[in-house]
C-alpha cells in the first residue's frame, strides 16, 4: 500500500529492499503486522518479505488477516 510523501524513511528504505517492484494494493502483509506499532524499517522488512513470498496463499492470508485487523482495531494507535 503506498505511503504519504511525508513519509520519506519508510519510502527510502522500501526503494532500499526493492519493494516498489510489485504494484500496490488494497492491503499488505505490513499493514496487518502491527500497522502504527512497527517501526519504518520492520515494515519495509515485513515488506520485503511479502515480495519474496508473493502469491495467492500470501495473498489469500494478508486479506483474510486484514478482515480480522479491521475489526479488531489491532495496531492502530
Amino acid at each position: 500500500r503506498p505511503v504519504c510523501l511525508t513519509e520519506v524513511e519508510l519510502n527510502a528504505l522500501r526503494k532500499e529492499y526493492g519493494v516498489f517492484a510489485i504494484r500496490p494494493g488494497l492491503t499488505g502483509l505490513a499493514q496487518v503486522s502491527g500497522r502504527d506499532n512497527v517501526s519504518a524499517r520492520d515494515k519495509a522488512q515485513i515488506d520485503a518479505e511479502y515480495l519474496s513470498k508473493c502469491g495467492i496463499k500470501m495473498d489469500l492470508r494478508c486479506l483474510l488477516k486484514t478482515i480480522t485487523v479491521v475489526f479488531s482495531g489491532e495496531g492502530v494507535m
